[in-house]
Parts: C-alpha cells; sequence; structure tokens
C-alpha cells in the first residue's frame, strides 16, 4: 500500500486599531490532496514449508489464488475570509464566509458556501456594572451559521464499476467474470449543510462561580444517506442528499472553585438535553432503512419523519400469555385468533394496525439511541500535600438494543435472564418461554424485548496523589514531584443488565462488544 497526502495553507491578516475601534481582517486559501493504491495477492497450499522458498509463482489450483487491489482520491481547495471587530471591549463582531469544494460530490454540486456571523457583549465591561463584587464578568452572546460535510466514500456519485457478477455462459457453462455499474450516478450529490443559531451568556460570580449557559437549534438539510434501490433494477444502493433533520436543546456549565479552612475544592459540572427529530425525507420516501442485525438481516432500526434519526423498530409486546385461555381470548372482532402459533409463555404482540393479526405493518418506533440528557462532573480536593481527583459521566433518555442472542440460532450460549424464564403460570411476565423452532417468533423478530435503557453514571477517573514537599523537593534538586495510584472506570451505576452501557457500535445496538476494562494506575510526575 502507498498513498501521499498533502495540505498547502496560505493566509494574509491584517489587524488596525482607532481609538476604542480595534478591526481585523484575515483572508486565506487552503488545499488538500489524499491519493493512494495498493495491490495484494496470496496464494495457498504452496508446496514449501520455510519464507525463503515462498512465491507466489508456484503452479497450485486457480481456487488457491486471489489477487486484488485498490485505488482512492480526494481533493478539497477552498478560499474564506474573517472580520473582527471589537469597540471599547464592550460591542464584539465576528463575520466568516467560506467556499469549498470538493471532489466527493458531482460535477452540478461541487461547491458550497458557509457563512457565519456571531456578536458578543461585555456586560460587564458598562459602567453600570464596572467592578461590581457579585457579578465579576458577564458576557452575552448569539451566532448563526452553516457548516458543511463531505464525510462520504470518495467517488460516490459516479457508477464505479464493481466486479462480482459472474455467469456461466455456452454450452460447456464456463463461468465468466462479469462487471457492472456499482450504483447509480447521481452528478447532483451535494454538501450535507447544518444551520446552526444559538443564544447564551458566561459569567463569574463572586470571584468563585463561573456559570454559563447556550440554548440552541441545528437544522440539517441535504443528509448524505444511503438509498435502497429494488433489486429488480439491477442495481446496489446509490449516495444521494436525502431528509431534513433538526436538534434543539441547551446547555449548562458551572464551575466553583473554593478554598474552605484550608481545603481547595474545585467541581466542574455540565449537562446538556437534546431533542432530535427527522422533519423531512421525500415526497416518494416514507422512510430511510436503518440498521440490520444477524445474518437473517432483520431491520432493527429506521429513519422516519416525527421520529428521533435511527431510531428502533419492531413489534410491541403486551405481557406474557399466562395460560391458554388467555390465548384463546385474543381473537379479532370476528373471533379469530390473532396469533395462532401461540401457546402459554409467548408473548403477547400488540396488533397495532387493528386488522386482526400481528405482521409486518404492526412494527413501530420501540426506543431511541440517542441520549437526552448527557452530564460530566470533575471534582478535585487538596489536603495539604494530598489530592483527591474524580471524574464521572453519563446519560439519560436513550435506549439500548440487547443484540446479543442471535436470532438465526435455536441452540446457542444465552445470558443469565434466561434462568428467569417462562416456566409455567405466574412464573414470568418478562422473559418467554423457551422452546424449539419457536413458533411464535418470540425471540426471532425485532420487538420491544430486546430494548432496554441505556442511562448510566460511571466514574471513568479516581485518582490519590501526593505532592512531595518543597523542602525534600530543594534536597533532591527537583521543582515538582507527585505520586498517585488511580483506577480507571471504577463503577457504573446503570439498570441495563448488558455488559457495557456505553457501547461504541455508534448505533446504540450492543452486539456483545467486549466491555471497558477497570485499569489501575500507579505512577509519578517528576519535573527536573
Amino acid at each position: 500500500n502507498r498513498g501521499l497526502k498533502w495540505i498547502w495553507e496560505n493566509t494574509l491578516a491584517y489587524e488596525k486599531k482607532l481609538d476604542q475601534h480595534q478591526f481585523g481582517l484575515i483572508l486565506g486559501t487552503a488545499a488538500e490532496k489524499n491519493r493512494g493504491s495498493g495491490i495484494s495477492a496470496n496464494v495457498l497450499d504452496i508446496p514449501v514449508n520455510n519464507l525463503e522458498d515462498a512465491s507466489l509463482l508456484f503452479s497450485v489450483p486457480a481456487e488457491n489464488k486471489n489477487s486484488g487491489g485498490f485505488e482512492y482520491e480526494s481533493r478539497l481547495a477552498s478560499v474564506f475570509g474573517r472580520v473582527n471587530y471589537n469597540y471599547a471591549e464592550k460591542y464584539l463582531l465576528t463575520g466568516v464566509l467560506r467556499r469549498d469544494g470538493s471532489t466527493n460530490f458531482g460535477s452540478n454540486k461541487k461547491y458550497g458556501y458557509f457563512p457565519s456571523v456571531s456578536l458578543g457583549w461585555n456586560v460587564s465591561n458598562e459602567d453600570f456594572l464596572l467592578d461590581n463584587e457579585t457579578i465579576n464578568t458577564f458576557k452575552i452572546r448569539g451566532s448563526w451559521g452553516i457548516n458543511g460535510n463531505q464525510d462520504i466514500p470518495p467517488f460516490s456519485y459516479l457508477p464505479l464499476v464493481v466486479t462480482g457478477a459472474n455467469y456461466t455462459i455456452g454450452q460447456n457453462d464456463n463461468l465468466v467474470i462479469g462487471t457492472l455499474p456499482g450504483a447509480i450516478a447521481n452528478p447532483d450529490l451535494a454538501w450535507e449543510e447544518t444551520e446552526q443559531i444559538n443564544f447564551g451568556f458566561d459569567s463569574r460570580l463572586l470571584r468563585d462561580i463561573t456559570f454559563s449557559f447556550d440554548v440552541f437549534r441545528k437544522r440539517t438539510t441535504g443528509l448524505l444517506q444511503v438509498f435502497e434501490i429494488p433489486g429488480f433494477v439491477g442495481f446496489p444502493s446509490g449516495q444521494a442528499n436525502i431528509g431534513e433533520m433538526e436538534n434543539r436543546g441547551f446547555e449548562v456549565d458551572l464551575g466553583i472553585t473554593k478554598d474552605i479552612a484550608g481545603v481547595g475544592v474545585e467541581f466542574f459540572g455540565n449537562i446538556a438535553y437534546l431533542e432530535n427529530e427527522v422533519v423531512y425525507i421525500a415526497p416518494d420516501i416514507d422512510f430511510l432503512a436503518g440498521r440490520r442485525f444477524g445474518p437473517p438481516g432483520i431491520e432493527i432500526s429506521r429513519t422516519t419523519v416525527g421520529n428521533p434519526i435511527g431510531h428502533f423498530y419492531g413489534y410491541q409486546t403486551d405481557g406474557i400469555f399466562q395460560n391458554q385461555a388467555e390465548v384463546d381470548a385474543y381473537v379479532d372482532s370476528e373471533g379469530e385468533p390473532i396469533q395462532p402459533n401461540a401457546a402459554p409463555g409467548d408473548f403477547k404482540f400488540k396488533d397495532i394496525d387493528g386488522d386482526g393479526d400481528v405482521d409486518e405493518d404492526d412494527r413501530t418506533s420501540i426506543g431511541d439511541p440517542t441520549p437526552t440528557w448527557t452530564y460530566g462532573t470533575t471534582l478535585k480536593i487538596n489536603v495539604g500535600q494530598f489530592d483527591v481527583q474524580v471524574f464521572g459521566q453519563g446519560v439519560f433518555g436513550n435506549e439500548v438494543f440487547k443484540a446479543t442472542r442471535r436470532f438465526d440460532l435455536q441452540q446457542a450460549n444465552l445470558t443469565s435472564d434466561a434462568l428467569d424464564r417462562w416456566t409455567g403460570e405466574g412464573t414470568s411476565t418478562e422473559y418467554p418461554r423457551l422452546v424449539f423452532n419457536d413458533p411464535n417468533r418470540n425471540f426471532s423478530r425485532s420487538s420491544d424485548f430486546y430494548v432496554e435503557s441505556g442511562a448510566y453514571f460511571r466514574i471513568k477517573n479516581f485518582q490519590i496523589g501526593y505532592n512531595l514537599p518543597e523542602n525534600l523537593r530543594d534536597k533532591m534538586n527537583i521543582q515538582k514531584a507527585r505520586f498517585y495510584i488511580g483506577v480507571n472506570n471504577l463503577m457504573t451505576i446503570t439498570a441495563y443488565s448488558g455488559l457495557d452501557p456505553e457501547i461504541g457500535d455508534g448505533f446504540g445496538v450492543d452486539t456483545g462488544i467486549y466491555p471497558q476494562a477497570r485499569t489501575f494506575l500507579f505512577g509519578a510526575n517528576i519535573t527536573y
């Protein structure tokens, strides 16, 4: 494999101050290119057993040979400008305009224009708040701007030729290697744009307290999404600008630094609230397909208007049939069974559309992988030569899809909650019976059975340190010396029954990812 990436940036800055007016101007250009290629080959079962004699040239059956290669290239060209204005450190103005061009987009839409403007008012510099002992600093600010996103594979707008369309042709049924366009051409593929507006303030109170607040709204248009094409068209999925999404919320930051009877205390905390909603997809598209799980390719998430992006999708359960009488009572208006394959111990699935049976039309939103609340805290305490540091963070208001069970396997190791399964009337209202073939499909379809709260609070880092006294440092000719012991991932508070609620696949789906380890640290920081 070989590749080269270069970046070339140039800026011109100018500043001018006239009495209490201060102006600043920056103009610039930027360009980058990233290009590379690679080739690989392998031959299996060569007739030697040492590296010195190994070669790709040995004669072996064709099925034991394989080769391939790749090439990539992307380029970005930008021009930008920024204007700053400051009057007496009271009134602040910044304006930015960028023009970016990317080879990731179609010939009609390579360039995007991204403006932004921000305003600030240092209220504490006004005469009526100057030298105020309660409100030491207070700044009100607001901003508006548009950002661009080009994070897609290169050449996604082109129908690149791909291999693998093999077919047998001729009297001898010879297998011929076939090629075909890998996607439908989209010369109008364009930048994904996010428009954001926010207002807030920063303050310092009583010399020891800092407090900041922001409220924001972000609207993303032209979402870069892979759309599905019916198989009979003959093309794989393609890339397009589909849909609009909105994020609304606020953020709060609080900091306290205090010395109490010789004990130094520092506390910093932040919390953010977020509402995510898809507001538009396309006139002829009802949904965008999301995550699929398992060899059957069962759909477990979707993107639909009015719901969070990538929300979990499946059936809703309404308890477990405890006896045959409950099974027989679950019928439609004509007395026909809604779940004809059900038996005591099976899930009772909701007939959402009320048509008298449980089918794919009864699937609905069953969870949101995006947290509504995220928060974090840092606490530092200094007592004499000792210090204690604690950092914790967590989320609330999100769900995790616990996909640790293979949908396609009837016999497999299960998690320990299966020990509390239904084994008779009244034994369980949450975990159904276990039976070969699973005629009611309790486990072989996406449902809220797999969805759990992903809320947690985790102490990410805990550390105790000892700072060597000054007299000892002087004798040892060192400036600083701190010895410490610490623990990473000390403790997690959560109701999630899986291995780790802080899963790492990015879609809120727990496929049994190895949990984060608890790590013990011992060390020293010494400055000579």
